[in-house]
C-alpha cells in the first residue's frame, strides 16, 4: 500500500518528527538570524548555506532519536 501523505508514511512517528522538525527549524532560524544581525551583512545569499545546514540538522537530530538515515544521491 502506497501512503497516501508523509504524516501515512511515518505513521506513529509522525508526531515525534513533527516536534523534531520543528525544533530544528527554530533553532536553525535563529543561529542564522542572529548571525546575519551582527554581520551587519546588507545581502542575503548566506541562506543557500541556511538551507544545507538544516538538512544536516535534521538528519542528525533524527538519527540521534534512532531514526535510521540515507542519503539519496544525486539524479543524473
Amino acid at each position: 500500500m502506497v501512503p497516501e501523505s508523509p504524516a501515512d508514511a511515518l505513521g506513529d512517528h509522525a508526531d515525534a518528527v513533527r516536534d523534531v522538525l520543528v525544533e530544528v527549524v527554530r533553532s536553525r532560524h535563529n543561529k542564522s538570524a542572529e548571525a546575519h544581525q551582527v554581520s551587519e551583512t546588507r545581502y542575503a545569499m548566506g541562506f543557500g548555506s541556511q538551507w544545507r545546514d538544516l538538512l544536516d540538522d535534521a538528519n542528525d537530530a533524527l538519527k540521534g532519536r534512532g531514526f535510521p538515515s540515507c542519503k539519496v544521491s544525486p539524479a543524473g
